[in-house]
């Protein structure tokens, strides 16, 4: 059995196992880079990573598979990133167009001018429009999304799409987004 960091912290001096919250792999990945979890700062050889033994979920030493983040984790990830990470002269935000609405309220946002495909992190910065659609290895555009994002490029703004947690940082460090 390797043997594979663990962080636990506690605003109120109870720790809290952050891989169960978090995922093994968002959590090493947050190590490797010292951003924060769960409004707790980690930061590269912290007195708060313990170390114990669980069962390693890399391929090259168990032969299995890495289990794929979540949209949901990689966005909450990419968020901490641009917290801890961002230029201050740039502008980021999500627009919450997403999740289950009823008939009236759905009826109240189209009326109010919410339009579907938006991507999930929008920045603004130096004068350009970013938008920035998160997806797991195995999310797909909607035909909604795909339209949006065209109009937006028409309309001047850079739109990628980005697989996994690694490719989203590694889009926000092209754009200069994140500071290194």
């Amino acid at each position: 059995m390797a043997v594979a960091p663990s962080i636990w912290f506690g605003k109120t001096g109870h720790p809290r196992h952050l891989s169960s919250q978090f995922g093994s792999d968002l959590v090493v990945r947050a190590i490797e880079v010292g951003v924060a979890l769960g409004g707790c700062p980690v930061l590269p050889g912290a007195t708060t990573i313990r170390r114990h033994p669980m069962p390693s979920i890399t391929p090259a030493v168990s032969g299995r598979r890495r289990s794929p983040l979540s949209e949901d984790k990689i966005h909450r990830a990419v968020v901490q990133h641009l917290k801890v990470r961002g230029r201050k002269d740039c502008v980021w935000l999500h627009c919450p167009n997403g999740g289950q609405r009823n008939k009236t309220e759905a009826a109240r946002f189209v009326g109010l001018g919410v339009k579907p495909g938006v991507p999930d992190i929008m920045i603004i910065m130096d004068g350009s429009v970013y938008g920035l659609e998160l997806k797991s290895d195995t999310g797909r555009l909607s035909p909604a999304q795909r339209a949006m994002h065209e109009q937006m490029r028409t309309a001047g703004a850079t739109v990628e799409t980005t697989r996994g947690l690694d490719d989203a940082i590694g889009q926000l460090e092209t754009w200069g987004v994140l500071k290194c």
